[in-house]
């Protein structure tokens, strides 16, 4: 966002000094604001996440762009009506730049750059005797053996092909027995953002002390949801399992160690935060005393597990995505809730949908978030993949927010709270953070909750309910409709 503002900027302050350089108010002004949006690029440069290569070759690229508009505009300033056209059209491209994706954006793994599927009866003998240099392995290994995922492999490919990766493509995409190769793009977790803590007086008829700095829950009336609870003595059909695809649970955490069941020992443990701050959100246990609360009034509706799918930095590949979204499946997770993503190169993945489908067969329903680049979501994976359920993230006022992607081209896209959201991090610890990885277990808390009631939902038709009564926000086209937890569950036949 700031890489995006302070580059816009610098083009307009730039093209203004020159324009007014006859004048030396405004001389100094549009100087002094080309200094301070310039070096405001320049930093914001090196805090993208790309490898130091690509900051680099951006920085130099738009460093030529800015001069060379610069002194268009800059020949330009003597005929007034030519000026000002040419600095709205500069300016509309510099936006326009930013709204598609680049392919030297994609960072590949350093494990296996590909994945690549064959026929189901196909064999890899004639290409590694073809090309002896690269290194196959299998990709994914699911439980249902017929799985068209086990026809995957990951491809490790040695330097010497890197400078013709797509000419390597196009000659192994040709083989009879290649269905598809893909970019096994790195994945990171979807950035915790800082934020400030929003208070709230609403009064939710539980003791978890933390709901004070609950305004979501003010947004989705949940106060009114828990009351209906209460009244109406609903009985869970099973405990829904919420799986969170993400760095890891801290399983101990006293808000969360109520309702949390364990997969395997290794993902128990989060020594980044991310993990543990969606869980809570999605499932902290309600009514305690202690910290936050989640949808449901007691521990026999929901529980929460972790599969770790991201090193303790925040960062993982499809391939890993994927392994996990398969674990969760068949360790019968009836949510998978995945606040993570990157940009894409490709808006169709065949082992993305793969795995959605095989996620959906085992009953289990995909909830991603949209991200935080304030673009397109259909250019960040897996959040475009058909078959998920993308949620962008909205502030106190219900605006979408200012680092949200727009979901309005995706299938399937509900909106949640996503700023200032107060949740558990490790060791007994709560915090504040903005992002859509935030507003991604409020659906996914949601839909154990639908799930819980009602196991043989699927995922058309708990997207049917959410948006059917959700509410609107200040703009449901780009963020989809709020999600309200008791509608949803008045919904329900």
């Amino acid at each position: 966002m700031w890489h995006l503002v302070s580059f816009a900027v610098s083009v307009l302050s730039l093209s203004l000094w020159f324009y007014f350089q006859d004048r030396r108010q405004g001389n100094v002004f549009f100087r002094t604001l080309f200094v301070v949006s310039f070096s405001l690029f320049l930093v914001s440069t090196f805090f993208e996440s790309a490898s130091w290569a690509n900051k680099i070759k951006w920085l130099v690229q738009d460093s030529i762009l800015l001069a060379a508009i610069g002194a268009f505009l800059g020949v330009l300033r003597a005929w007034k009506i030519l000026f000002w056209s040419a600095l709205a059209v500069s300016l509309f491209l510099v936006f326009t730049k930013w709204r598609t994706p680049e392919a030297t954006t994609i960072l590949l793994s350093s494990d296996g750059e590909w994945l690549m599927q064959l026929q189901s009866d196909a064999t890899l003998e004639r290409i590694q005797n073809d090309f002896p240099a690269l290194d196959f392995k299998p990709a994914f290994t699911p439980k249902d053996t017929s799985s068209s995922l086990n026809t995957w492999w990951v491809v490790n490919i040695p330097s010497l092909y890197f400078k013709n990766l797509e000419k390597l493509k196009e000659k192994i995409a040709q083989y009879p027995d290649v269905v598809a190769i893909e970019e096994n793009e790195v994945i990171l977790a979807t950035p915790l953002l800082k934020a400030n803590t929003q208070y709230t007086n609403r009064k939710f008829t539980v003791n978890d002390p933390g709901l004070d700095k609950a305004w979501g829950f003010e947004a989705m009336e949940v106060d009114r949801l828990y009351n209906f609870l209460k009244n109406n003595d609903l009985l869970p059909q099973k405990k829904a399992r919420i799986a969170i695809l993400d760095t890891g649970v801290d399983a101990l955490h006293e808000d969360l160690r109520g309702n949390y069941y364990s997969i395997n020992a290794k993902y128990d443990t989060d020594f980044n935060g991310h993990g543990t701050h969606c869980a809570g959100i999605a499932a902290a246990v309600t009514n305690n005393g202690l910290g936050i609360a989640s949808y449901a009034l007691d521990n026999n509706f929901v529980e929460v597990t972790s599969i770790k799918v991201l090193a303790n930095f925040g960062g993982g590949t499809q391939e890993t995505i994927i392994d996990g979204m398969i674990e969760a499946a068949d360790q019968g997770a009836d949510v998978i809730s995945m606040s993570l993503g990157a940009r894409t190169n490709d808006t169709r993945q065949n082992a993305y949908q793969q795995a959605v489908q095989y996620c959906n067969q085992k009953g289990a329903i995909v909830i991603v978030s949209a991200g935080n680049s304030n673009t397109n979501a259909k250019w960040f994976a897996p959040a475009n993949t058909p078959g998920v359920i993308a949620v962008s993230a909205v502030d106190i006022r219900l605006n979408k927010a200012n680092f949200s992607n727009f979901v309005s081209d995706l299938q399937m896209k509900v909106a949640a709270p996503g700023v200032d959201i107060y949740s558990t991090t490790p060791k007994n610890t709560y915090s504040t953070f903005s992002g859509t990885s935030m507003a991604a277990p409020y659906v996914a808390g949601l839909v154990g909750l639908l799930k819980s009631l009602n196991p043989d939902l699927t995922t058309n038709q708990v997207y049917q309910i959410l948006n059917r009564t959700g509410k609107n926000t200040s703009d449901t086209k780009a963020t989809g409709k709020l999600i309200h937890p008791l509608q949803a569950i008045q919904a329900l036949d």
